[in-house]
């Protein structure tokens, strides 16, 4: 509790100091809700009321098509398919009006999935295509969840190639979004998401979208168990960049 305390100290102090993104582009990464990798549905829905207030929300393949956008654009990105995750966002954000992403891992849809917060349910091929008919936007995140970097040039294409060919099957439509399992990339991980025709894939890696950003590997703003609507405000600025570089992370 202390450190969280100490973080959204230092997130504020940021942001009061860098002061704020002018236009305002980010992506939101979640795994959870009403659980200890994300917040509770109230604060997320205070989190959903701010984001309308502030700025556009949109899938991130809409985000990929206006790279240049001077108004707010925001894009709330959810990773891995938790059943029960994927179920209370959708109810969220259909209360608030708001598309999301949901990055899911093709061949584990439906299966118990091992996090370092415990298992976890994942959605199955049913409610993937009802996310799809609920006007969210599924994306790839590979077949199986492995660390891609480890791969052999084969078994890449297959995990990165393989996902987006299963979902595109699922849904019917084109998948056009990657996300890294666990954000873990290098160069020539990240070529074969260019080779398998992707427009757009997402770290781990925290900040804002700087305008001509390469869209193979952009930058995300993580929303945390511990991340109150205060804290997101204070990331959503330039300050998260400050932040980062003194951590050395920059």
């Amino acid at each position: 509790m202390i450190k969280e305390a100490l973080r959204d100290v230092a997130y504020r102090a940021a942001a009061a100091a860098a002061g704020p993104a002018r236009p305002l582009r980010a992506i939101l990464m979640l795994h959870e809700l009403e659980g200890p990798a994300g917040p509770t549905s109230k604060v997320f829905r205070e989190q959903l009321r701010f984001l309308t207030d502030n700025a556009n929300i949109v899938r991130l393949d809409a985000f990929a098509e206006a790279p240049e956008a001077q108004a707010p654009i925001v894009a709330i990105t959810f990773d891995d398919g938790d059943r029960r995750t994927c179920e209370l966002a959708a109810g969220l954000l259909s209360d608030a009006g708001a598309p999301a992403t949901f990055f899911l891992p093709s061949r584990l849809l439906g299966s118990t999935f091992r996090t370092s917060f415990g298992p976890r349910e994942l959605i199955d091929v049913d409610g993937a295509r009802e996310l799809t008919r609920a006007g969210h936007e599924i994306g790839a995140h590979s077949r199986t969840h492995p660390d891609l970097v480890t791969l052999d040039d084969r078994a890449l294409a297959d995990e990165v190639e393989g996902s987006r060919e299963d979902l595109e099957s699922l849904v019917g439509g084109t998948i056009r979004t990657f996300a890294y399992p666990k954000g873990k990339h290098d160069d020539r991980v990240v070529a074969a998401v260019g080779a398998a025709g992707f427009d757009a894939a997402v770290t781990v890696r925290e900040g804002l979208v700087q305008a001509h950003r390469d869209f193979l590997v952009l930058p995300r703003i993580a929303v945390r168990g511990s991340t109150g609507t205060a804290q997101l405000r204070a990331k959503l600025t330039r300050g998260v960049e400050l932040y980062e570089r003194l951590r050395g992370r920059r």
